[in-house]
């Protein structure tokens, strides 16, 4: 990626902004900039706090490199940023901020204010027209990378606002469909080319098997299989709540992928909180006795360090869970994700998050030609209403122990919410 940004600079670099990414965008871009000083350096992604001005203002300060962000929907807002540009001699202030859409962000360091129009709403892209990045090739030099495992969209959004995440928030909370047909294609293009030994497919999507057509997308990939060998692995995240649409898609799916069950929380006022409704308990174990009955491999999620969990309504938590005959948990520290509601200033003084920034793994550090980076996650240790974390998962392993030599696979996390 870096041969290729160095031997094409001309006019616009545009980069995804997260929390996993944002240290080494930061570097590419100035490294790039040094080299073309008028480069226009786009960043845009769900890494955004876009309600909060102070925010914003201290973020264009602390990245400089940055010309403009956009949030939301991307593809439609940057396709209208570049024909600004053709029209203004790729000058984008040259048109007045006031007909700028919605989604854009800048910044004017000589009066320190945030320039944002909220009242220029645009519409929603067409998705039938965004070609298919598998179907045009583009990405093929990825799937004949033996290091790089495919990743597949079959819709977008969620319609849940959990208060840690930031999956439904380019969408709005509106889950919008690709085309049955072009999605049915892209995977048997990924298991006809895929070169990863893994055979894994990654299913970016945050609740499938939530609609019936899944169980088509479900039988696309099995015969795909049948006939390429490929994939022999799904990471998938199932619809929070289990229907008996999601019971028929992960019946399918057994020989490749298990069902979560997530939960997060178990406890009404922490679920209040994060805005967040679950089933109940007796509904969640029929679920996991009739997924046991099908054959299919299921697992629970809880998350740690949430507003207003304490240790012993976690504990509990974990004891109901274990009630249902579930045989796998797995335990992850909350993220405050940027751009999450968590995240904001008025949550952490709310909850008096306690956070600390651990590397987020060997993988989040390098060094590629003259760019090195290091990532951080920034994860909540500690807040008003529970002890440190950081000490409390040891005595909630300790607490179950029994029950762990029993057979329960209690695994601890801390990289994902969802």
């Amino acid at each position: 990626m870096l041969d290729a940004v160095t031997a094409s600079l001309r006019d616009v670099l545009t980069m995804t902004y997260c929390g996993w990414n944002a240290n080494l965008d930061a570097v590419i871009a100035k490294k790039r900039k040094e080299i073309v000083p008028d480069l226009r350096i786009v960043l845009g992604g769900p890494s955004f706090d876009h309600d909060d001005n102070d925010w914003i203002a201290e973020f264009f300060r602390n990245n400089p490199y940055a010309d403009l962000f956009i949030t939301g929907e991307g593809e439609l807002s940057f396709l209208i940023y570049l024909q600004i540009l053709q029209k203004n001699d790729l000058d984008l202030f040259r048109l007045d901020s006031s007909q700028w859409p919605f989604s854009f962000y800048s910044f004017d360091y000589k009066s320190g204010q945030v320039i944002h129009t909220p009242m220029n709403l645009i519409g929603r892209m067409d998705l039938a027209e965004i070609p298919s990045p598998y179907h045009s090739e583009i990405l093929d030099e990825f799937l004949d990378d033996l290091r790089f495992a495919p990743i597949i969209e079959t819709n977008l959004g969620c319609p849940y606002s959990c208060s840690f995440c930031v999956w439904g928030q380019a969408t709005l909370s509106v889950v919008r469909q690709f085309d049955l047909q072009t999605v049915i294609d892209e995977i048997n293009y990924i298991g006809m080319r895929s070169k990863n030994p893994t055979k894994i497919f990654y299913v970016a999507e945050a609740n499938f098997g939530m609609v019936k057509r899944d169980i088509t997308i479900d039988e696309s990939f099995i015969t795909c299989r049948e006939k390429y060998a490929c994939p022999e692995r799904l990471y998938i995240y199932a619809s929070k709540i289990q229907t008996k649409t999601t019971l028929k898609t992960f019946e399918i799916l057994k020989p490749i992928a298990g069902m979560s069950m997530s939960l997060q929380s178990t406890n009404e006022h922490v679920l209040e909180l994060i805005g967040r409704k679950n089933i109940g308990m007796e509904n969640y174990e029929a679920n996991r006795l009739e997924a046991e009955r099908r054959g299919i491999r299921t697992h629970c999620e809880l998350i740690y360090g949430l507003p207003g969990e304490s240790y012993e309504s976690f504990t509990d938590g974990i004891s109901k869970v274990l009630k249902t005959g579930q045989e796998r948990i797995q335990l992850y520290v909350i993220l405050l994700n940027l751009g999450a509601d968590t995240a904001t200033a008025a949550s952490r003084e709310m909850f008096g998050f306690k956070t600390a920034l651990p590397v987020q793994g060997r993988e989040a550090c390098g060094t590629f030609g003259d760019v090195s980076s290091v990532e951080y996650e920034e994860i909540v240790i500690g807040s008003g209403t529970s002890i440190d974390w950081s000490s409390s998962l040891l005595l909630v392993r300790s607490k179950n122990s029994g029950t762990v030599s029993k057979g329960l696979k209690l695994t601890s996390l801390c990289c994902r919410n969802s």
